[in-house]
Order: C-alpha cells, then sequence, then structure tokens
C-alpha cells in the first residue's frame, strides 16, 4: 500500500528539497517516489529509490533520464541522458546507510562521480521520507 510521506532531501548536485511523495514495500523492496521540477520550471522529473537492505537504485525520468546503482565499497557504471546526449559515468560508493521504520525512511549515501576523462567529483545525498 502506497503511503503518502514528506520528503526532504538534501545533496550537493540537487541542492535542498522539500516536496510530498510516496513510500510503498513491493517484493520486500521499500521505494520512495517522488516528483521534482527541472531547473527551468517547465517540466517534472520523476525520482524513484529502490532500497535493499545493502543497495539502492536512484531511477530518474523526465528530461534528463538516469539509473544510479549506489552499494557500499562498490564502483557502477550508469548512463545518463540528457537532451544534447548520453554521457558514461562510474559511481563508487563510499557510503551507504539505510534505515527503514514505521514513521520514516532515512537514506544517506557519499559517493564520487569518475567522469571519462578521469576527473572526480564527491557527492552525497541525504533523503529523509517521514510516513504521514
Amino acid at each position: 500500500m502506497k503511503k503518502t510521506a514528506e520528503i526532504r532531501c538534501n545533496g550537493n548536485l540537487t541542492g535542498e528539497l522539500i516536496t510530498n511523495g510516496f513510500v510503498y514495500e513491493k517484493n520486500a523492496r521499500t521505494y520512495i517516489c517522488y516528483g521534482e521540477e527541472d531547473v527551468s520550471g517547465d517540466a517534472e522529473t520523476q525520482t524513484i529509490f529502490k532500497l535493499y537492505p545493502q543497495k539502492a537504485i536512484l531511477t530518474r525520468s523526465g528530461e534528463i533520464k538516469s539509473r544510479i546503482i549506489f552499494e557500499q565499497g562498490a564502483q557502477t557504471r550508469a548512463e545518463i541522458e540528457t537532451p544534447f546526449g548520453e554521457i558514461s559515468i562510474e559511481v563508487y560508493t563510499s557510503k551507504l546507510d539505510i534505515e527503514i521504520n514505521e514513521i520514516q525512511v532515512r537514506v544517506n549515501i557519499e559517493y564520487k562521480i569518475i567522469f571519462g576523462e578521469g576527473s572526480e567529483e564527491d557527492n552525497k545525498i541525504e533523503l529523509v521520507a517521514c510516513i504521514n
């Protein structure tokens, strides 16, 4: 059953976001779903976090599409589709903490984006879904 939730997300790439969304379970996995406006304000990006005990998958669909897998201590490959073409990156997850209880879901991720030319960028995502 989908439960409404207030979503608070803070990250290097996204800044601070407070919005409404949903939390639900399916096939023993927890999902957090919410929408966010793109930079121009013209379109909405649908964001879904699929949570496993030791892994999180972030999927975004809209003008920019991406699917990033976060596993602590692992480096994964991701493709980001933009209106200007596809970008390939590697993502190294140094920290992944997931806490789930009846009143909230908390996800903290620290990761490094490794671009094709060898440059790197440290990032973090702190997400809390307070279930209504």
